[in-house]
């Protein structure tokens, strides 16, 4: 492991030290075998004098490696280890001038004597200080010398090299676990770079040593999420329960492939600067699900979302993880709740209303790949839950109509990858238009499975849609010519609000008719973002050009994706004027867009990299492989152009506009009657916090019947009021503008 600099020996001004190895390398052989591993790399080693209690005198060896202080015995047959102990032993490490040095351990104490003392004592504090690395409220060592000042414990300023690998041993050695050191070396790529996620699998053969390699995981605070793929599964409760009593930087936590079942309960404690927020179960035995949550019970992080993949978990197995989620304090915050590959007859749906209603905080529904009809789902989330705000139905069917009203509060729904019927979106339709004062809706419909876009909008023609989607994106259905009278129609009805259209990969034969049909939009209604990136099937750029030229002048132009486009070196000169002349520009999209050269490509971009209203711009990952711009041949310019871009955020996803949709909902007009079910899913916590004070305080002045246990009054508490991570603001007078939730 890489060390901080030593301090400065103030006596001679020279540093310390980084190894002290006098031991001559032909004798260093037989002390080495007895390390643990072959992985160990030795800092000190050399003959020391050690003081007994009784007086007397022993000229011993000391070894301090990555892992593990040694001291050796030397004896006739050969050495042997009559000390061994880590730096997560020590309680104190004292000098004393000038050739003193004393460690305490554990219940132990060991003197020692060498004319290097000093130099000894600072290299094992910089052992100390890598291994605590960034270790929130770590044990203090104490820290002695005569005279003061001679020895000072430094704080490691930085990473240690090979940090995460260097703790699998230390940590393992303090276990007294050890294990094949073998293993180490595949994450020796991880802790060169520490990209932020870490997968171990079951191919890390750690044998007794697991607990002692989740809390080494646990305490490396560049993994944010950690996968634990199959890891130790028959120890996998003590694994989890160690992740989560020492992780303090760990937020996502990933447990897939343990399908064996298991007996092991799990006690799932944390440290108060746990992280963990969301926790995601794939392809896992329904035992180690149901014993995850009952551990959960003293858990004093906040979950915020849940993800269940393919866990084949009963009935009665649901219902005990959607109690938990409405009883457990650890739950008061979930936003998301996604269920992928469900049974939806072995899944209880009203009861996950009910956690609905109970967890206001849960406002993102997700299911994912189920195998039947996920219409009556639908229906009774709709009937009974009228509180969450994002629907997201992924890869299934939605066949039977919708017989119930939409949630008035809903702002996002995702039926991308299904098959629709028209009878149900037309049903579906017609239920958002039928909403009085409701928020407007982002709608995806990206990816359609066996949908013919003709009859799904072919459906609406004979009723009338009210303007209610704010957002639309239908990105990788093939509009045809007679699906596109049906589309325009049903995009004219949304034109007063509809504000962002995305059509990526949906235009092939019919470019000619809706791109002049688009462009009129966004000169008469409200449209200013649009994404109508290429089909791959598209090779001429000539009707992107004439859509750039009928929008260049518009001043309302929000956001412009039109990625795959052929529009060469006249298209880019037309985005330039766009971005200069138009403040409210702010997002381009244009990747393989065929710019000709090298140098066009370099003054283009630094050109928009100039423009300090251009917040957002897609890396052009494509045009740079097509022009061969690598880091070999890289110009000035080039470099400058690639600078420019990375100082710049890339586009933004649905889920970024779906922020901004959410900030502000109505106008100055919005009746507060008419917006009763609104208000009561989305309230200021505060106004609720008052009412149930208020409550409390009447109960207390006033004589009542019956008593409220101080559990059933918590639960009061909990039930009626919504937290928020927000700063609370005062609102602007003469106006009535909320804050809507906000997707994370």
């Amino acid at each position: 492991m890489s060390q901080p600099e030593p301090p400065k020996d103030k006596k001679d001004k020279k540093r310390a030290p980084l190894s002290i190895i006098t031991i001559p390398k032909d004798k260093q052989g037989q002390y080495v075998k007895k390390f643990w591993g072959i992985a160990e790399q030795v800092f000190v080693g050399t003959e020391v004098t050690t003081l007994k209690s009784t007086g007397s005198k022993e000229t011993q060896v000391l070894f301090i490696t990555t892992a593990a202080v040694y001291v050796f015995k030397n004896k006739f047959s050969g050495v042997e280890v009559s000390r061994n102990f880590t730096v997560y032993d020590l309680h104190k490490v004292a000098y004393i001038e000038p050739d003193t040095l004393i460690i305490s351990y554990g219940q132990k104490e060991v003197v020692f004597r060498n004319e290097k003392a000093l130099n000894i004592a600072t290299i094992l504090l910089m052992q100390h200080a890598c291994n605590y690395y960034q270790v929130p409220n770590a044990s203090a060592l104490k820290v002695e010398s005569t005279p003061a000042n001679a020895l000072v414990y430094q704080k490691c300023p930085v990473r240690p090299v090979k940090a995460l690998q260097t703790r699998l041993i230390t940590i393992s050695h303090f276990y007294k676990t050890p294990f094949p050191q073998s293993h180490i070396a595949q994450y020796e790529e991880w802790d060169k770079f520490h990209p932020g996620t870490l997968c171990i699998d079951n191919n890390f053969y750690s044998g007794n040593a697991a607990e002692a390699i989740a809390h080494a995981i646990a305490w490396d605070t560049d993994i944010k999420t950690l996968v634990l793929k199959g890891y130790a599964e028959e120890k996998v409760g003590k694994v989890i329960e160690k992740i989560f009593a020492e992780s303090f930087s760990i937020s996502n936590l990933c447990i897939e492939n343990y399908t064996n079942p298991t007996e092991q309960s799990m006690s799932l404690v944390a440290r108060e600067e746990t992280q963990i927020s969301a926790v995601i179960f794939s392809n896992c035995h329904p035992t180690v699900v149901v014993r995850f949550f009952r551990g959960l019970t003293k858990f004093n992080g906040r979950v915020k979302a849940l993800s269940l993949t393919n866990c084949m978990l009963a009935i009665s197995d649901w219902s005990e993880i959607l109690i938990a989620i409405q009883k457990f304090p650890c739950f008061m915050k979930l936003q998301t709740f996604v269920v992928d590959s469900p049974k939806l007859d072995q899944f209880p749906v009203r009861l996950l209303c009910q956690t609905i209603t109970k967890n206001r905080s849960l406002t993102n529904i997700q299911f994912s790949r189920a195998q039947d009809d996920l219409s009556d789902l639908v229906n009774t989330l709709f009937t009974d839950a009228l509180t969450f705000l994002h629907l997201f139905m992924d890869r299934g069917k939605l066949i039977k109509p919708l017989k119930v009203q939409v949630a008035p509060n809903l702002t996002y729904v995702n039926f991308s990858n299904n098959q629709i019927s028209p009878e149900f979106f037309k049903s579906f339709m017609l239920s958002l238009s039928a909403r009085k004062n409701a928020c407007p809706i982002m709608l995806e419909l990206s990816n359609l499975v066996n949908t013919d876009l003709e009859l799904l909008f072919s459906a609406l023609s004979d009723v009338q849609t009210a303007p209610i989607i704010n957002d639309l994106t239908i990105d990788g259905n093939i509009l045809t010519p007679k699906a596109v009278p049906h589309f325009m129609k049903f995009l004219s009805t949304q034109k007063p609000i509809l504000q962002y259209l995305s059509m990526a990969g949906s235009l092939t034969e019919v470019i000619g008719v809706v791109l002049p049909a688009i462009a009129q939009m966004m000169r008469e209604g409200v449209l200013t973002g649009i994404d109508i990136t290429a089909n791959k099937e598209v090779k001429s750029g000539t009707d992107y050009l004439l859509f750039l030229n009928n929008v260049a002048l518009l001043p309302t132009v929000r956001s412009i994706i039109i990625n795959n486009a052929q529009i060469g070196d006249q298209g880019i000169q037309i985005l330039i004027n766009m971005a200069k002349n138009n403040p409210k520009l702010e997002e381009i999209g244009c990747d393989n867009i065929g710019i000709s050269n090298v140098d066009k490509f370099a003054k283009f971009y630094n050109d928009l990299g100039q423009i300090e209203t251009l917040r957002y711009l897609a890396f052009p990952r494509k045009e740079q492989n097509r022009l061969n711009i690598n880091k070999d041949n890289l110009t000035p310019t080039v470099k400058e152009a690639l600078l420019a871009i990375k100082k710049k955020k890339n586009t933004q996803s649905s889920q970024a506009r779906l922020q901004m949709y959410e900030r502000i909902e109505y106008d100055d007009n919005s009746s507060m009657q008419e917006q009763g079910e609104i208000r009561r899913a989305k309230s200021n916590p505060l106004d609720d916090l008052d009412a149930v004070i208020s409550d409390m305080v009447k109960s207390i002045c006033e004589v009542q019947s019956t008593e409220l246990s101080p559990q059933e009054t918590a639960r009061l508490i909990m039930d009626n009021i919504t937290t928020s991570a927000r700063t609370f603001s005062q609102e602007p007078t003469g106006s009535h503008k909320k804050v809507g939730a906000i997707f994370r």
